[in-house]
């Protein structure tokens, strides 16, 4: 039963999916907060904008961190067994922990209309969009994923943990500049973007239980916020896509920072029950 918690937490329909064009890839934990010393397990999961749904474990990462009470480790090529897609991970350190990886950039061929959807869908007015000419277009995802989890102490104690508005300085990055993990509901959450172009970045909220979404422009500094109107697992995504010229391997680039945490009922630090 364990190794369906993942799938039911996120709410995917099945294990057996694979990642197609377009998709946006997450990291995805069966838990987000627990005690000291546990174990949890971790996987990417894929967005094709009507569901989430567990996606094979990729080939290789060009930097997978752990992050918490102010220790970093860089895991070399973290690996689940043969025929397995989630990664067992024990935390020991408590606070807020943060897990970063930048995937491998991979070429995805798409059609210009394709491209253009997805473009017009999930980023902001300004980025560039490919012309019809009817031509199957060969597209370098870069994509760099993190996710935040509550790792408890003795007795419930968590830290005030900087960790969760710390810069990675991944490929392209959303860092919080506020704790998501103890955000209260119906408060903001400010945002800044590391993306190629920062000012007009879109960038998009989606709560995972109700498919809600909200969605921001980002500021001349890459900044922007909003709101957390409910508790529960929430996922964060900004892209930006530009033509390549004398590239033998591509013809376009686009650039995916994705983010995925879980707001709590309460805050304990702050007397909540969770």
């Amino acid at each position: 039963m364990r190794a369906l918690r993942l799938l039911l937490l996120l709410g995917a329909a099945v294990w057996g999916t694979t990642p197609a064009a377009q998709s946006v890839r997450f990291l995805g934990a069966d838990r987000y907060e627990l005690e000291r010393g546990n174990e949890l397990r971790l996987g990417l999961l894929t967005d094709d904008v009507e569901r989430l749904a567990p996606a094979p474990w990729p080939d290789g990462f060009d930097w997978f961190l752990v992050r918490a009470a102010g220790v970093q480790e860089n895991l070399e090529d973290p690996r689940p067994p043969a025929g397995v897609r989630a990664l067992r991970l024990t935390l020991e350190r408590p606070g807020i922990t943060l897990i970063g990886a930048d995937l491998r950039p991979r070429i995805e061929r798409m059609s210009p209309p394709e491209l253009a959807g997805f473009l017009a869908q999930r980023a902001g007015p300004g980025v560039a969009r490919p012309a019809d000419t009817g031509e199957m277009l060969r597209v370098r995802r870069v994509e760099s994923a993190k996710t935040l989890l509550r790792v408890l102490g003795e007795e419930g104690f968590l830290p005030n943990s900087a960790t969760a508005q710390s810069k990675t300085g991944q490929r392209v990055e959303i860092r919080p500049l506020a704790d998501p993990t103890s955000v209260p509901v119906k408060g903001d959450l400010p945002l800044r973007v590391y993306v190629p172009e920062k000012r007009g970045t879109k960038v998009t909220a989606r709560h995972v239980a109700t498919g809600r979404t909200q969605s921001f422009l980002t500021d001349a500094l890459g900044c922007g916020f909003f709101t957390v109107t409910v508790a529960g697992i929430w996922t964060i995504e900004a892209h930006h896509a530009f033509p390549l010229e004398d590239d033998l391997a591509a013809d376009w680039e686009l650039h995916t920072a994705t983010l995925t945490f879980a707001v709590p009922a309460g805050d304990p630090r702050q007397g909540g029950k969770r």
